[in-house]
Order: structure tokens, then sequence, then C-alpha cells
């Protein structure tokens, strides 16, 4: 039931859109570091030498 609430609430925020307001610490994987978003999931490119979000937010499969 919660993986299907949680679906939900994905779809709505990007609809009606979402501040990105919590943002989860840099993560590195695959040779690439991001930040996400801890209400939709949206993700931004992380520069670990400068320490700066670069780019804007996607969506990731």
């Amino acid at each position: 039931m919660q993986v299907l609430t949680g679906k939900i609430s994905n779809f709505v925020t990007r609809v009606f859109g979402c501040w990105h307001a919590e943002l989860s610490r840099p993560f590195s994987r695959g040779g690439r570091a991001y930040r996400k978003c801890l209400s939709c999931g949206a993700q931004r490119r992380f520069h670990l030498g400068t320490w700066e979000m670069e780019g804007k937010f996607f969506y990731s499969n």
C-alpha cells in the first residue's frame, strides 16, 4: 500500500510541481554525482570539486 501511495504522490507532484525544498546529501553512482529531491525524486547533477549543483532538475527511470 505504501508503494502505491508513494507512486501516486510522485505523479501528483510532477503534474502540479515541486519546490525541491528538501534535498538529499550528494550521491555518486556510475561516475556521476547528484542530489535528489526528497519529495518528488527529481535529481540534479552535483560537482564534487566545487560542491555546487549544476544544470536543471530531471527525473530518471
